[in-house]
C-alpha cells in the first residue's frame, strides 16, 4: 500500500477509534531497565556476584538507580518463556522441568520456589521511592534456547511450550545448525497464533496480579519474530494485533481506572522495523504511549531519531543508552554470551548522545544494561568499575547537556552498523555521516578526527571533512580522559588528522576516507572526533 495512503487511513482510524493509551503523553524523563541477571552476574556493593538470591539483593539494584533521578524502573525478570513471579505458571514450569531433568534448579529457580517474588519487590521499592514500576516483557528472547530439551542445567530456561513445540521455532533445526551461543533464529515464529496467545496469557496474568504502572514490550529480545518467507504486511498485522490485545489487557486489569503506560522497545533505525513487524503509526493507534528507541545493545550516536519523531509526534520518545559503545573485542578470546571485551561508554559519550537525542525530539533517555560496568573477566580487573551513576541526574537536563564537550563516533555496532559494511580499499573512497547537535559555546580553533582499524595500517589514508582535506597529526590520543580509549585500538591501528572546528556544522556532516597507493585494504572499526567547549 502507498505510504501516504496508509498514513491517511491511520490518522482517520485514530480519530474514529480513540485509544485510551494515547490520551496523554507519558511524563517520564529517565527510564532504567534492569535485566535481572545482573543481580547475580554483576552484584551490588552489598551483594557480591553469585551469592544466593535474596529480596535484599534485588531491592539494592532498584534503590541505587532510584536514588540517582530515575523516573521509571523497568524490570526484565526472565526471558518471557515462563514467569519469574509467584504464579501457578511458574510452579507448573518447575514441576515439569524437575520431573524431566531431575536436577537442582539454579539460583533463580531456588529463589522462586522458596517463595521469592521479584515483581513484589519491584513494586515495594518503586512505591518507596515514588517512581513508576514497569515490567519489561521480552517477546522472543533466545538466550540459552540451544539447551532446550537437553540434559543441561540451562534447559530450565526454556518453557515446556517452547521445548515441546519445535514446529513453532523459527529454525526447527537450530540446535544442530548452531550448537552453542546466541542466535536470533532460535526464537519462536510469531506467524503462529498459538505463539502469540502463549505470550498474551503470561502478560494477562502479570497485569492482573500486580499493580504495575506500565508494561514495556521488548521487540529487540529478539528482533527476529518471523521466518524469512513471511510477507511484511502479515508481520505488521500480527504484531499490531498483538499490541492492541496488550493495550486491552492493561486497561481491563487496571485498578481504580488508573491509566497504565504501554511502552515498546524498538529499533533506532527505522529501516529495521518492518522485518520485526513494526510500523510506527500503527503501533500508536494500537495503544503504545512510549517508544524506547534502541541500538539493540550499544550506545549509538545516529540521526534516525528525528525521522521517528516526525512520524509519531504525540508519543513519548526515548533514546536508549547502554554500557557498551561498540562491538569491538579488546580481548582476543571471545567470551560466549559475555561482552566484557566491548569498550565501555564514557561520561562525555553519554552526554553527547543524550544532547543529540533531545535536539532531535526525544522526551527523555533510557538506560539498558547499566550495571554491566561491574562485569569481571579473569585477571582483567581494570574492566570492572562501579557504574557511572553520577551521569544520571545530568541526563535529565537538556540545557546543561547542550553546554558540554562532545565526543561523536561511529562504531562497529551489532544492529546499526555504519562502519564495517565494506573495507577501505586503495583509491576507493568511503563516506561516513555524522549527525551533530553543536554545543552552545564550542571553543574556537581545532580539534582532531581519528580512524581506527582492526589491523595495522599500511598505506596512506587521507581524510576530508565536509569537502575540506585535513592535515595529518601524530596525536591520536583519546578524548576527555576516556579510560576505555585503549580498548579501541593500539598505535599501529589508528591515525589522526587536525579538524578545524569551523568545519563542524549543525546537522549532517560528511567524512570521506581515501587509501592511497597499493596498501592492503583496511577494515574500519571506529571513527571519531571531539568538540571541546568552555564548560570543559
Amino acid at each position: 500500500m502507498n505510504r501516504s495512503l496508509l498514513l491517511c487511513l491511520t490518522m482517520i482510524l485514530a480519530v474514529v477509534q480513540p485509544v485510551p493509551g494515547n490520551q496523554k503523553k507519558a511524563p517520564f524523563r529517565l527510564l532504567y531497565n534492569s535485566d535481572a541477571m545482573n543481580v547475580q552476574t554483576c552484584g551490588t556493593p552489598g551483594h557480591p556476584p553469585n551469592r544466593p538470591l535474596t529480596d535484599a539483593a534485588i531491592a539494592a539494584t532498584i534503590d541505587e538507580a532510584a536514588e540517582h533521578g530515575v523516573d521509571a524502573y523497568m524490570l526484565s525478570a526472565g526471558w518471557g518463556h515462563y514467569p519469574w513471579t509467584q504464579s501457578e505458571r511458574m510452579r507448573e514450569h518447575y514441576r515439569w522441568w524437575l520431573e524431566e531433568e531431575g536436577r537442582k534448579p539454579d539460583q533463580y529457580g531456588e529463589y522462586l520456589l522458596a517463595g521469592g517474588d521479584w515483581v513484589r519487590v519491584l513494586l515495594e521499592r518503586c512505591r518507596h521511592h515514588g517512581i513508576a514500576a514497569f515490567f519489561s516483557f521480552r517477546v522472543n528472547d533466545v538466550h540459552f534456547m540451544e539447551h532446550a530439551g537437553t540434559e543441561h542445567p540451562r534447559s530450565q530456561w526454556a518453557s515446556r511450550f517452547y521445548t515441546e513445540n519445535p514446529q513453532f521455532w523459527i529454525e526447527p533445526e537450530h540446535r544442530s545448525k548452531w550448537p552453542a551461543g546466541y542466535n536470533s533464529l532460535r526464537g519462536m515464529n510469531w506467524a503462529e497464533p498459538a505463539v502469540r496467545e502463549y505470550k498474551l496469557a503470561q502478560i494477562h496474568e502479570l497485569c492482573r496480579d500486580y499493580d504495575l504502572d506500565g508494561l514495556e514490550l521488548d521487540f529487540l529480545r529478539d528482533h527476529t519474530l518471523f521466518r524469512a518467507e513471511c510477507p511484511e504486511a502479515d508481520r505488521i498485522e500480527a504484531v499490531t494485533a498483538f499490541v492492541r490485545e496488550v493495550r486491552a489487557i492493561l486497561d481491563r486489569t487496571s485498578r481504580d481506572g488508573r491509566h497504565r503506560w504501554l511502552c515498546a522497545r524498538v529499533p533506532l533505525d527505522l529501516r529495521r522495523w518492518p522485518e520485526t513487524g513494526l510500523e510506527p503509526e500503527r503501533l500508536t493507534v494500537a495503544g503504545v504511549d512510549m517508544l524506547n528507541a534502541s541500538g539493540w545493545y550499544h550506545t549509538v550516536a545516529a540521526p534516525e531519531l528525528a525521522d521517528l519523531r516526525e512520524r509519531v509526534p504525540g508519543v513519548a520518545l526515548y533514546q536508549e543508552l547502554t554500557h557498551s559503545a561498540a562491538t569491538m573485542w579488546f580481548l582476543t578470546e571471545r567470551t560466549g554470551y559475555g561482552t566484557v571485551g566491548h569498550p565501555r561508554t564514557w561520561d562525555t559519550q553519554f552526554h553527547t548522545v543524550a544532547n543529540l537525542a533531545y535536539a532531535r525530539g526525544a522526551d527523555g533517555v533510557s538506560l539498558f544494561n547499566f550495571a554491566y560496568y561491574r562485569q569481571r573477566y579473569r585477571d582483567f580487573e581494570w574492566l570492572a568499575r562501579e557504574p557511572p551513576f553520577h551521569v544520571l541526574p545530568r541526563l535529565r537536563d537538556p540545557a546543561w547537556l547542550s553546554r558540554q564537550p562532545q565526543h561523536y563516533w561511529l562504531g562497529q555496532w551489532n544492529y546499526h552498523n555504519q562502519i564495517t559494511n565494506r573495507p577501505l580499499r586503495a583509491d576507493q573512497p568511503r563516506r561516513f555521516h555524522f549527525d551533530v547537535a553543536l554545543p552552545q559555546a564550542p571553543l574556537l580553533g581545532t580539534t582532531r578526527l581519528r580512524l581506527h582499524t582492526d589491523q595495522p595500517i599500511v598505506g596512506e589514508p587521507a581524510a576530508e571533512f565536509n569537502g575540506t582535506v585535513l592535515a595529518e597529526t601524530d596525536d591520536a590520543s583519546g578524548f576527555f580522559d576516556n579510560p576505555y580509549d585503549h580498548m579501541l585500538s593500539d598505535a599501529p591501528r589508528r591515525r589522526a588528522w587536525i579538524l578545524p572546528l569551523e568545519l563542524v556544522r549543525e546537522g549532517r556532516n560528511e567524512l570521506q576516507l581515501t587509501l592511497a597507493g597499493t596498501g592492503e585494504a583496511l577494515r574500519v572499526t571506529w571513527v571519531d572526533f571531539a568538540v571541546p567547549t568552555l564548560a570543559q
